[in-house]
C-alpha cells in the first residue's frame, strides 16, 4: 500500500491489516506481562526509595539517535534533587558501556538493570516506573504497549512518524526544534540540552506519578505525589 510522509507508523501497519479486513479501531499497543515477570520485576526493583521511580534509557541502535550519556547522567542528578527519585538505568548487556558511566556519577540513587532483563522482565519493570525517558527506540515503545509514562527524546527521525499516538501520556521533545541552527536533524540530539528535557520530565511526573504501593502492583492509579 502507499504510504504517506509522515504517518505514523502505527496506522500505516493498521491501514495494511484493514485490507485483510481486521478491525482496526483500536490503535493501543499491547505487551502481556507474565507472573514470573512481575515476580523479576519487584525482585530487580526492591532496593528503591520513597520518591518516583524514573527510568532512563540511554541506547539506541542508531548513535544519532541516542542522547549523550553525561546529559542523561545530569538529567538523572538534577530529577533526584527535585524529586528524590530512583533512577532505574535499562538496557541490553551490549549497552554496559553506555550505562556504567552514568551509574557511577548517579552512586546509590542508580539502580543499573542494564543486561538484567529479558523482553518480558524488562516490560514488568517499565510498568512500575513513574516516568521513563528514552530516546527513540523499542523501550520507548515498550512504554506505550504497558502504559507507562514517558517522554521520548527525537533527533533525525520524526516524532509524526515514530512516537506513540497518546501524547499526553507518551510526551515527546524533538530536538531538532530545539537545536534549529546547530547541524540539522542528523546532530540535534548532540546538542539538546538537560533544561527542557528536565521541564518536560517535571511535567510528566507532575500528571502521572503513583504512590509506592501502586508501582509495586504495576498499577495505574494517580498520585498525590507532585513534582
Amino acid at each position: 500500500i502507499a504510504r504517506d510522509d509522515g504517518e505514523n507508523e502505527v496506522v500505516s501497519w493498521l491501514r495494511l491489516v484493514a485490507l485483510l479486513g481486521a478491525p482496526t479501531g483500536d490503535t493501543r499497543l499491547e505487551l502481556q506481562v507474565g507472573p514470573a515477570d512481575e515476580a523479576r520485576a519487584d525482585e530487580l526493583l526492591a532496593r528503591r526509595g520513597d520518591g518516583p521511580l524514573i527510568g532512563l534509557h540511554l541506547g539506541a541502535k542508531d548513535p544519532a539517535r541516542r542522547w549523550p550519556a553525561e546529559r542523561f547522567a545530569a538529567l538523572g542528578a538534577a530529577l533526584r534533587r527535585h524529586t528524590g527519585a530512583t533512577l532505574v538505568l535499562t538496557g541490553g548487556a551490549h549497552e554496559a558501556e553506555l550505562t556504567a558511566p552514568v551509574a557511577r556519577a548517579l552512586g546509590p540513587a542508580a539502580l543499573d538493570l542494564t543486561g538484567r532483563t529479558d523482553l518480558g522482565a524488562l516490560a514488568a519493570v517499565i510498568r512500575r516506573l513513574d516516568l521513563l525517558v528514552s530516546n527513540d527506540t523499542g523501550a520507548s515503545h515498550v512504554a506505550a504497549a504497558v502504559a507507562a509514562p514517558s517522554l521520548v527524546l527525537f533527533g533525525p527521525t520524526r516524532p509524526a512518524q515514530f512516537a506513540p499516538l497518546e501524547r499526553e501520556r507518551h510526551a515527546v521533545i524533538d530536538a531538532a526544534e530545539q537545536t534549529p541552527a546547530q547541524g540539522g536533524a542528523a546532530l540535534a540530539l548532540r546538542h539538546l540540552p538537560v533544561a527542557p528535557v528536565l521541564a518536560a520530565a517535571l511535567t510528566q511526573l507532575a500528571r502521572h506519578a503513583r504512590p509506592l504501593a501502586a508501582r509495586s502492583l504495576g498499577g495505574a492509579q494517580e498520585a498525590p505525589w507532585r513534582a
